[in-house]
C-alpha cells in the first residue's frame, strides 16, 4: 500500500527509527508514519491511520505527503462502512479523495472539499483520519527537527 501512494519511492523507513527515544504520537489512532525516499533522498510521508465513520468499525487509511505535508494521496485499506453508500464512496467515487490533494491541515469540508451526500459519516471519517495522519507527520517532523534529522 506504501508503494501505491509512492510509486517511484524505492524505501520506507519506521519514523521512530529517527525520532527520540521517548516520542510517541499524540494520538492513538496512529499505528505508524512512515519516511520516504527516493535514492536516499527524503521525498514525503506515509501516516497508518485509522478512523471511524458510519460503522463501529474503524476505517484503516494510509495518507501520503509531500515534504510540506500537503496530501499526495489517500488508500483505504480496510472498512465496515454501509454497502451502497459508504462502501461506495471508498471504493468507486475516486474524485471525493482527489479534492484532498495538495491541502494541507487542517482540513475542513467547504466549497473546495465536500462530503458526499448519503455517506457523511463515511466522508466525515476519511476526513478526519487525513487530518489525524498530517498532525501525526508534524509531530515527527518536529521531533526530528529538534534531533537534527531534519530534512
Amino acid at each position: 500500500a506504501l508503494q501505491a501512494i509512492f510509486p517511484s519511492a524505492d524505501k520506507f523507513v519506521d519514523a521512530l527509527d529517527h525520532t527520540t527515544d521517548s516520542f510517541a504520537y499524540s494520538d492513538s489512532n496512529v499505528s505508524a508514519v512512515y519516511l520516504v525516499y527516493k535514492n536516499n533522498e527524503l521525498i514525503g510521508y506515509c501516516a497508518n491511520v485509522s478512523s471511524t465513520g458510519y460503522s463501529s468499525t474503524p476505517i484503516e487509511m494510509i495518507v501520503g505527503s509531500d515534504l510540506l505535508n500537503k496530501v499526495t494521496d489517500i488508500h483505504v485499506i480496510s472498512h465496515s462502512e454501509t454497502p451502497g453508500i459508504g462502501e461506495t464512496l471508498i471504493s468507486q467515487n475516486e474524485n471525493f479523495f482527489k479534492q484532498f490533494a495538495g491541502q494541507s491541515r487542517p482540513i475542513e469540508f467547504s466549497n473546495q472539499i465536500t462530503a458526499v451526500s448519503g455517506a457523511t459519516f463515511t466522508s466525515d471519517g476519511i476526513k478526519n483520519g487525513v487530518n489525524t495522519a498530517l498532525d501525526a507527520v508534524d509531530e515527527v517532523r518536529l521531533n526530528m527537527a529538534q534531533l537534527g534529522e531534519e530534512e
